[in-house]
């Protein structure tokens, strides 16, 4: 949504942790899970105000688009994911960890020994940080390559499920905070959320 303009008081920023990847694995977006089904009138807007479609089957999930995909077999796709995710997490916990002895030493009277200790850690720093930065590229390119026609497995209605399924779960959490704040504030349908991207 556009932005409210102007000058804003006790902002809060929040963020999605890694939205796409989170989606392809919930959903269980992935080729060979799609189901050559579509329930029509699946929308956004629809899916907000919690209409439900009378077409569910119990073993598929339906993307925010109306795009069917099985759950009875995991999809290679967020079969990846899971993988990568779980390396870049290890990855970061060692990086925040890293993070913690270099201002350790930093809020310490340094020495001859500290300092090549600390040189050390920062290298190992960058070289942590490299590593998850491009973890988290790859994941997010997965999303990428399914909206390339060049892609092997390109097919629009994937990307489109990730897309629309993200717009809906932003717009939940908009949603959720507005509710959030204007029952602590008894205040009656006033936007808190000052920007969404």
């Amino acid at each position: 949504k556009a932005p409210q303009v102007g000058r804003h008081a006790w902002v809060v920023s929040l963020d999605l942790n890694s939205l796409y990847p989170h989606l392809m694995m919930q959903y269980n977006i992935s080729p060979e899970t799609i189901v050559d089904r579509r329930t029509a009138n699946v929308s956004v807007e629809k899916c907000l105000a919690k209409q439900r479609p009378e077409s569910i089957l119990p073993d598929h999930s339906i993307a925010a688009n109306g795009v069917h995909f099985r759950k009875d077999i995991r999809g290679v796709i967020p079969m990846i994911i899971d993988g990568l995710y779980a390396e870049r997490k290890v990855i970061k916990k060692n990086m925040l960890g890293t993070e913690q002895n270099i201002n350790d030493i930093k809020n310490h009277t340094p020495n001859e020994e500290s300092k090549k200790e600390l040189n050390e850690l920062e290298i190992s720093h960058t070289t942590l940080n490299s590593q998850q930065m491009a973890i988290k590229i790859m994941m997010n390119s997965l999303y990428g390559s399914m909206a390339n026609r060049w892609f092997r497995y390109y097919d629009v209605r994937l990307a489109e499920a990730i897309t629309l399924s993200g717009q809906l779960s932003i717009r939940w959490a908009e949603k959720a905070v507005n509710d959030y704040m204007n029952n602590l504030l008894a205040t009656k349908d006033y936007d808190y959320v000052i920007a969404i991207d």
